[in-house]
């Protein structure tokens, strides 16, 4: 509640007949479902990170995929344009070198053969040069690529683990926080109603006037009270919607 001179909180008052072992769980239960709140807060958003970085793995690898199949078929395509152009020029040449030889006749023939030759040699090893430095090229950027894929993958299995492995010691200690909460309001709803059961029992002797002592029924953690049957007149059994309006109120 709020009022003029500040906040203050707001304490269950004392139940009569229950011992202080019991009501002092009031703020070990209150800091309990607090702390479960947050963890399952904190639990929620990272499941929500985790899911991301599924996210942008899948994404990343896409990409490297992608992008060296792009490469790929722009260095193929380069490739095969260079050597229909040296073919092209090679045909220019031969066309000009057969024009040449057939207006020199016999006289260059000797001449027109060897320079023929030669050139087809120097554009044979120009034109595997070529190739082996496109492959080469080609096999460095897949090299780079297929490295930089997995040293991402990698890092992002490496913080999933780490991230799964936080969640569960997360859920671990939720499930144990809900726990004790229950067990905690249990002894509450327990205390509650040996409170009445004790009201009404005192209220039962001194109406009836008799010199008998009837002692209130015990309270047992373990549950033993439950085989003894409660007296006419002396008591009311508890049900289990009454249980849970207590649990509500508390």
């Amino acid at each position: 509640m709020t009022s003029g001179a500040g906040t203050h909180a707001w304490t269950i008052p004392p139940f009569s007949g229950v011992s202080e072992d019991i009501t002092i769980t009031e703020d070990n239960l209150h800091g309990a479902y607090l702390n479960s709140g947050r963890l399952s807060e904190g639990l929620a958003r990272l499941h929500g990170t985790t899911f991301l970085f599924k996210q942008a793995a899948t994404r990343n690898e896409n990409i490297s995929s992608t992008s060296a199949d792009s490469i790929t078929r722009v260095l193929v395509a380069a490739q095969e344009d260079l050597r229909h152009h040296l073919l092209s020029v090679q045909s220019k040449f031969d066309d000009e070198v057969d024009d040449i030889r057939n207006r020199l006749d016999k006289e260059l023939a000797l001449a027109h053969a060897a320079m023929k030759t030669r050139m087809e040699q120097e554009l044979k090893h120009a034109n595997a040069a070529i190739e082996r430095k496109l492959e080469s090229t080609i096999s460095a950027v897949d090299a780079t690529l297929r490295n930089a894929g997995n040293t991402s993958r990698e890092g992002l299995i490496e913080a999933l683990e780490v991230l799964n492995s936080c969640g569960s010691s997360l859920q671990r200690d939720i499930n144990s926080m809900e726990s004790n909460y229950m067990r905690s309001l249990a002894h509450i709803v327990m205390g509650n109603a040996l409170s009445t059961a004790s009201t009404q029992a005192m209220q039962a002797v001194q109406g009836s006037g008799t010199d008998n002592h009837i002692p209130p029924p015990l309270y047992v953690p373990g549950g033993d009270n439950q085989n003894r049957e409660p007296a006419a007149g002396r008591g009311r059994t508890t049900t289990a919607d009454e249980h849970s309006s207590t649990a509500v109120q508390v």
